[in-house]
């Protein structure tokens, strides 16, 4: 469970951290807080710029830096909301921090670390793992929204299956979703109604995942997803039989060519088996037939024909020379069509 609550003061944690104490070149100033702290910002920051220097002359690192970064979070800590704010914002930028030191920081309450968590660069993967972990739900969305986050980052959060955070990657589009994140995120949004519209509507959604969507969606997003990959039909649609032949009909223009199925079943009292062996057939007669005993008249037969064509790898076939014949089997009564169909498929009668 993802949590709310604020965190402790983090001196301690920072100093255990680091763990190194201050060095005695950092002795107690007679300078406010808030000027020490700007001081030493600006001294680390020339300290980072003299060991790059150093390090392209293949010399060792200045070992005062760290001490440099316990001082100045015992500092930071220290100071009241209004005055870390400016602070963290500075820091968020910076390129040059020291990311044990911004590691700790992030664990200040969110309402003063929350630019530094969205924006900070020198945060890795196990850092930002760790700070999910803790698992303050504000802290974990800010994180969810960062920009550029390592695929190891975005399987910790969407391993917390937490609505709120699936909802803010998908909103990323900063974040390189991969078809798998996006499994993990279809298979969520079963149960997570809230991930749906995001899924639909990202610009990363693969074909084979649209037609799963198209199984447990509502009808507007179905028809999002319909007008979006052509020719889409559902791979496991999850809702109720259709009732009557207006929700069968509707349920093949969704691309739900199983509960078409299941509509022409009830309908005509045949069994699932032999309506989509009906179906498969290479001519257009048998489906028509089907089509008269489920009380589906003639002038809705193009469109169902178009439709199961794209549902259905282009069968049954239709040549444009037998479409008056096949029209004119909507003037059989429903007896005579049953009776027909029963012939052309070997059904027991």
């Amino acid at each position: 469970m993802l949590s709310r609550r604020p965190t402790p003061a983090l001196s301690a944690a920072v100093s255990a951290k680091v763990e190194v104490r201050a060095p005695e070149v950092v002795r107690p100033s007679t300078l406010q807080p808030l000027t020490q702290v700007r001081t030493l910002l600006r001294l680390m920051q020339l300290n980072v710029a003299a060991r790059q220097m150093v390090r392209d002359e293949g010399q060792a690192a200045a070992p005062e830096a760290r001490h440099l970064a316990v001082r100045l979070g015992e500092l930071i800590v220290a100071l009241p909301p209004a005055d870390q704010v400016p602070i963290l914002t500075e820091l968020s930028r910076a390129d040059w921090a020291d990311p044990v030191l911004i590691a700790a920081l992030c664990r200040l309450p969110v309402d003063v670390s929350a630019g530094l968590i969205l924006h900070t660069p020198v945060l890795g993967a196990e850092a930002l793992n760790a700070l999910i972990t803790e698992g303050i739900e504000d802290k974990v969305i800010l994180v969810a929204r960062r920009r550029m986050l390592m695929p190891e980052v975005i399987d910790t959060l969407i391993g917390l299956n937490a609505a709120a955070v699936g909802l803010a990657l998908l909103n990323n589009r900063d974040a390189d979703l991969s078809e798998h994140h996006l499994d993990r995120l279809c298979h969520a949004a079963r149960d997570r109604i809230a991930l749906r519209a995001a899924l639909v509507r990202h610009p990363a959604l693969p074909r084979r995942l649209a037609a799963v969507l198209l199984g447990f969606t509502g009808p507007r997003l179905r028809d999002e997803l319909n007008a979006r990959f052509a020719e889409l039909y559902a791979i496991d649609f999850h809702a109720p039989p259709p009732m009557d032949k207006g929700q069968t009909l509707h349920r093949l223009q969704q691309g739900d060519f199983g509960g078409f199925c299941a509509g022409l079943a009830r309908a005509t009292g045949f069994d699932i088996a032999v309506i989509r062996r009906a179906l498969d057939d290479a001519s257009a007669v048998p489906l028509t037939l089907m089509l008269v005993l489920a009380g589906i008249d003639r002038a809705a037969y193009p469109a169902v024909l178009t439709r199961l064509q794209a549902v259905n790898e282009g069968k049954p076939h239709s040549m444009t020379a037998h479409a008056p014949f096949v029209r004119s089997i909507f003037d059989l009564s429903r007896n005579e069509a049953r009776a027909r169909l029963t012939a052309i498929l070997a059904v027991p009668a």
